[in-house]
């Protein structure tokens, strides 16, 4: 799905991308295009299944893109559930390391975070260690990186022996 919606930004040798946390790289994961077909988007949200409650309350995203996978994560929980069980949580997006900063997370153990791409794990310590969220309340959805996220991964796109076809790690520098 990831290959075939184009979900990864290849720069040239002459350019580069600048990440929401201001730092450059060579490759960009556009989650937004991978999420474009409804029943691509209701596979994905299936695997994030475990993750909604009953006490799920909010499901907050790191951009507007992916809430089609958080609507269609909180209909699939819906259908399966029994009448009384089923709930609706409010979808928000934070937008990012910029409205990341003035979030806050009132009910922590009523919530859930997706985030949409990662490749060294920055959003995630800023959601674990300044906004207290537990790492199980967290899923980024395509990882391409060499270090060890704290939290789940519902896509780990990094070329090893378990993914041979998977993409080398981007290119990572300050400025």
């Amino acid at each position: 799905i990831f290959r075939q919606n184009q979900g990864m930004l290849e720069a040239s040798d002459s350019h580069h991308y600048v990440k929401p946390s201001l730092k450059h790289t060579n490759r960009f994961i556009r989650a937004g295009s991978v999420l474009v077909h409804g029943v691509e988007i209701e596979f994905l949200a299936m695997w994030l299944l475990p993750m909604l409650t009953n006490e799920t309350r909010h499901i907050y995203t790191d951009s507007s893109t992916i809430n089609a996978l958080a609507f269609a994560l909180i209909n699939l929980r819906n259908e399966a559930a029994a009448r009384d069980d089923r709930t609706t949580p409010s979808v928000h997006s934070f937008e990012s390391y910029k409205g990341l900063k003035n979030q806050s997370f009132p009910n922590k153990a009523g919530l859930v975070v997706l985030v949409s791409a990662s490749s060294g794990g920055g959003m995630i310590d800023e959601l674990i260690l300044n906004h207290g969220i537990d790492h199980s309340k967290i899923c980024t959805l395509f990882y391409l990186g060499v270090e060890k996220v704290k939290c789940r991964i519902l896509c780990d796109l990094t070329v090893k022996d378990s993914n041979p076809r998977g993409y080398e790690p981007a290119r990572i520098t300050k400025s």
